[in-house]
């Protein structure tokens, strides 16, 4: 699963929630699953690239489908059709970064979202863009810890714990590596030889 999948399922995940399951699927975890994982699949091949488009996108999508499926959980053809729908009627012009005042690097529009609670896409919580967001100074430890106890509560659901703890692990190894890395960035820069070793090191206290 990739990190475009990844968002999409825990979104998906959040809006099942709040559904109603069909009743042919309980007791069958197995069917569950799989019925997630096609639901998934559909709303991915529909909705847009980017976790900024796709943010800006998904209010629309959700909107739609939920007055389509009512309580309960929708069809393949009720994602497909609302993600349609929303492609045509989607905001995308709050992803310009043409208003005035407004600081649209990604990460800082990262930020804003997860200020607001909203979701957002696995790479900003691990990794070299996990770096980048937590250098702004606008996200603290604690949120930081809950997104990302979010993101491996969302793939033990839909996958099982095995595979939810063998991503964390992994993902957790991939993040140390890249922290390393971007912290090496300003030294590098100030000089490529000798390392000024009485500069503060970036995200010690925070990672």
């Amino acid at each position: 699963m990739n990190l475009h999948q990844s968002d999409i399922f825990a979104r998906l995940g959040r809006f099942l929630n709040r559904k109603a399951m069909p009743r042919r699927l309980e007791g069958k975890p197995d069917a569950e699953r799989d019925e997630v994982t096609a639901l998934g699949n559909a709303l991915a091949r529909k909705a847009p690239r980017g976790a900024d488009a796709l943010a800006a996108w998904w209010p629309s999508f959700e909107a739609r489908l939920g007055e389509d499926c009512g309580a309960g959980w929708p069809s393949e053809t009720q994602i497909a059709n609302a993600a349609i729908g929303a492609l045509k009627a989607s905001p995308v012009a709050i992803l310009s970064g043409q208003s005035s005042g407004v600081d649209m690097r990604p990460e800082a529009i990262s930020a804003r979202r997860i200020q607001r609670g909203e979701g957002i896409g696995e790479e900003w919580l691990y990794g070299v863009r996990a770096c980048e967001l937590i250098a702004t100074g606008l996200v603290d430890r604690a949120t930081m810890d809950r997104y990302r106890s979010a993101a491996y509560f969302a793939r033990k659901r839909f996958y099982g714990e095995a595979p939810a703890l063998e991503w964390e692990v992994k993902a957790k190894a991939e993040h140390e590596i890249a922290r390393q890395v971007y912290g090496q960035r300003d030294v590098v820069k100030r000089d490529a030889h000798v390392p000024d070793k009485r500069a503060p090191q970036r995200e010690e206290a925070f990672q």
